[in-house]
């Protein structure tokens, strides 16, 4: 397995929504690599009212990539550590060209800048 791919996910939008259950976290942006915007991403968390103890929601995130219609793209799920903002999980889809990253694994280590590495062959 590679040491990974790194994007930077350039926050443009971030919306909160409660409702009974808990809360929806809808955030999109910019796809960044090496500096240079390569695409766009969607993510959505979902924390309800009864995990609040470990305070984590579940993660889903889709990179989409310019160049084709539609985008190729990436969809990512795992869990988000609210607190420190930290992510790991899986890729869970991919297009077709970029079928061999399913399963490799992914973490954001720093909310602040919000990197995201992506590993696989």
């Amino acid at each position: 397995m590679s040491e990974g791919t790194v994007f930077k996910l350039e926050k443009t939008l971030l919306e909160n929504v409660e409702d009974k259950a808990g809360l929806w976290n809808y955030e999109g942006g910019n796809l960044l690599k090496e500096g240079k915007k390569v695409g766009a991403y969607i993510t959505t968390s979902r924390v309800l009212n009864t995990n609040q103890d470990l305070n984590i929601s579940t993660f889903t995130s889709s990179l989409f990539f310019s160049g084709k219609t539609p985008p190729e793209n990436l969809t990512l799920q795992g869990v988000w550590e609210c607190q420190s903002g930290t992510s790991c999980g899986s890729v869970s889809a991919a297009s077709e060209s970029l079928e061999g990253a399913i399963r490799a694994p992914f973490t954001i280590k720093d909310a602040d800048e919000l990197l995201i590495k992506v590993a696989w062959d």
